[in-house]
């Protein structure tokens, strides 16, 4: 499951995110060491992905069966747009599962960054020519609503 990082800085959570991937000499210390702030608020890393939720919305949260209708930006680590979408619907667990589970945090409503390592992305395979192999993502997500009706534009 996703860990949610809310009350820490965003800019902290990417770092310590990016440094987890294996892109600096910390990678290893930053899966498996507590780091401590202002005494009493602690971030780990021993997760799979990173949720940095802005809003969580409403009280009601994602299922992997719902559908849910989007707006998002995707992008690699080093800020490369891969992709973007306004007003876009999708089931939710047909997609990457750190979309899957980063968006089973979230409401009606909600916003979130979802920092997801390449095990919850495209792996390997990598996607396209745009997402290399063992490639971590970074997505803007908001929920705009949950299991829409049909009929909805």
């Amino acid at each position: 499951m996703a860990f949610t990082s809310a009350g820490f800085p965003s800019e902290l959570v990417r770092e310590v995110f990016v440094a987890a991937q294996g892109k600096s000499s910390i990678a290893k210390l930053a899966k498996q060491t507590p780091i401590a702030f202002s005494g009493t608020d602690i971030m780990t890393f021993t997760f799979d992905g990173e949720v940095n939720i802005v809003a969580e919305g409403a009280a009601e949260k994602v299922a992997p069966q719902d559908t849910v209708w989007v707006n998002y930006k995707g992008t690699l680590l080093d800020g490369t747009v891969f992709d973007q979408n306004d007003s876009t619907q999708f089931v939710a667990n047909r997609v990457i599962k750190g979309w899957t589970e980063g968006l089973g945090l979230l409401g009606e409503g909600g916003e979130a960054t979802l920092y997801i390592p390449a095990e919850l992305a495209y792996g390997e395979r990598g996607a396209g020519a745009d997402i290399g192999p063992n490639e971590a993502l970074e997505f803007k997500v908001e929920l705009l609503d949950l299991n829409p009706k049909k009929s909805k534009k």
